[in-house]
């Protein structure tokens, strides 16, 4: 990967970081005058459509000759459609789930809108309305020449998950918030595959790959870094318009590391990830994780984190130009 891609990405790695978290989650009703923490919003919670807001989503759907779907509050039966009634509406079920699936060659998202009805849609309707995300969640695009990885809702193995299915894609699904880790420092997550990807190794730029990740990115000060950090994200934040976090932490699948390998990013020593799961043990069943992220935090970067102010997830085959498929469980950050 050449270092100029290489940059737009990490620039894109949970950019808003930044910035104001959009739509932010109120805190836990548990919560104190002082914790101030936002809540996670579920990985497999009510449906919501993409939006269709996000510029680079949308050019990056133009490129491909897409476009997003007119604006629609509900989705309507195909008589309801013909008669041009209203659409039956009912609250959403995490048992359930949606009832309606759009289809899987639907790359386009519509308004912004929740996803709530449980109504059955017509095949014109499904193919056009786009994917099902989970609310509170939004698209992370890498970069806009890379295709998308596919994210969609649905029940599997009688629980409700978030399905990925990559293919020569990148892309994710982030949530931002802030959270103060050593409140809230154990991160509990469950994920399936059903293969490694082929070739995939994340010491090398031209082979990293994984088949799921979780990302995490913490905030500080960046005027204590070394030099060539901070000139690193000087260039990112030139090239791209966005600062990058002040650190990340992956938590990642490899095919051939051990367990508990720290691996630093190619390109910034600003990004680290940890080895979780390795080689074929494991693969076509659900593998479940509880990790203290300010211990992680420690042993990836030799010190304590700053706040928590982004979470997302990532399967990405861009530059193995292989497919795959991955499920994920609910993510959630407790207290210790």
């Amino acid at each position: 990967m050449k270092l100029q891609g290489a940059i737009a990405i990490l620039c894109a790695l949970l950019a808003a970081a930044c910035a104001s978290p959009k739509g932010e989650i109120a805190a836990s009703p548990a919560g104190t005058a002082q914790d101030s923490d936002t809540e996670l919003p579920s990985l497999i919670g009510p449906p919501t459509y993409a939006s269709r807001d996000n510029s680079v989503f949308a050019a990056q759907l133009a490129a491909r000759g897409q476009t997003a779907p007119g604006a629609q509050s509900r989705l309507q039966t195909p008589a309801q459609a013909q008669s041009g009634g209203p659409a039956v509406a009912k609250p959403y079920s995490a048992e359930s789930g949606p009832a309606v699936r759009p289809s899987d060659s639907a790359g386009a998202a519509a308004e912004g809108v929740t996803m709530a009805a449980d109504v059955a849609a017509s095949a014109a309707q499904s193919a056009s309305a786009g994917l099902l995300i989970p609310s509170g969640w939004e698209p992370w695009i890498l970069h806009p020449s890379k295709a998308l990885t596919r994210y969609r809702l649905e029940k599997f193995e009688g629980a409700m998950t978030l399905r990925a299915d990559a293919d020569s894609s990148a892309s994710g699904l982030k949530a931002m918030l802030r959270v103060d880790p050593m409140r809230r420092p154990m991160l509990e997550w469950r994920w399936r595959v059903d293969s490694l990807v082929a070739g995939a190794d994340n010491s090398d730029r031209y082979a990293e790959d994984a088949p799921v990740r979780i990302v995490l990115a913490f905030d500080g000060d960046k005027s204590a870094l070394p030099l060539k950090d901070r000139l690193f994200f000087e260039q990112a934040k030139l090239f791209a318009g966005n600062e990058l976090p002040y650190a990340t932490l992956m938590y990642i699948w490899e095919n051939n590391k051990p367990v508990g390998t720290v691996i630093q990013n190619p390109h910034t020593a600003r990004v680290r990830k940890i080895v979780v799961a390795s080689g074929p043990v494991g693969v076509r069943e659900w593998q479940n994780f509880r990790r203290n992220i300010v211990d992680d935090f420690k042993l990836a970067y030799g010190k304590l984190p700053g706040k928590l102010v982004g979470i997302a997830i990532l399967t990405d085959t861009d530059n193995t130009k292989e497919k795959v498929t991955a499920w994920y469980g609910d993510i959630k950050l407790l207290r210790k």
